[in-house]
C-alpha cells in the first residue's frame, strides 16, 4: 500500500511539501505465521522548499502519512486483523544520506533514530553512505 500526499499553500495550488510511503508488515519470512509487532511506514521521499522549512510541514506530512496508512490498512485484506485492531506502535523507516546532516537531525528531531551501522549503496551519481533510521512516531497533530 502506497501513499502520496503534497501540501499546498491555501491561496494556491502549487506543492510545496510532499512525502511518498509505503506500508509494510514486517514478517520472519513469507511462510511465517506469527503476527507482526507493528506496522512500519517507509519513507520513499520527502521534500520541502526552502522557503516553507522549519515551519513544521515535514514533521506533520511524516505523522499524517503514517495515520492515514494505518487507517487505509484496516480494510486491506493482506494486513493480519490482530495488527488492525492492536494498539502496537507505527513505525517510520528511511534511509538517509550519512553525509546529510540536516536530515539526520530532523529524523532525530521526529523522534526516529539511527539503527545499524551505515553503509555503501548505489546513487544516481555513483555511491553514497546510508544510515537507516526508525522508531515509532506520534499521531498527526
Amino acid at each position: 500500500m502506497h501513499l502520496g500526499l503534497i501540501a499546498t499553500l491555501p491561496s494556491s495550488d502549487k506543492p510545496i511539501a510532499c512525502i511518498a510511503a509505503a506500508l509494510h508488515v514486517p514478517t520472519s519470512d513469507l511462510t511465517s505465521r506469527s503476527t507482526p509487532l507493528s506496522f512500519e511506514v517507509h519513507v520513499l521521499a520527502l521534500g520541502v522548499l526552502p522557503a516553507f522549512r522549519r515551519c513544521g510541514l515535514a514533521t506533520r506530512l511524516v505523522r499524517t502519512a503514517a495515520v492515514s496508512l494505518r487507517a487505509l490498512a484496516t480494510n486491506a485484506p493482506q494486513v493480519p486483523t490482530t495488527l488492525v485492531t492492536a494498539q502496537s506502535p507505527t513505525r517510520v523507516c528511511v534511509d538517509v544520506a550519512r553525509a546529510d546532516g540536516n536530515a539526520r537531525a530532523f529524523w532525530s528531531h521526529v523522534g526516529v533514530r539511527e539503527e545499524g551501522t551505515p553503509r555503501r549503496e548505489p546513487w544516481s551519481v555513483g555511491w553514497r553512505d546510508v544510515v537507516s533510521v526508525a522508531g515509532p512516531v506520534m499521531s498527526a497533530a
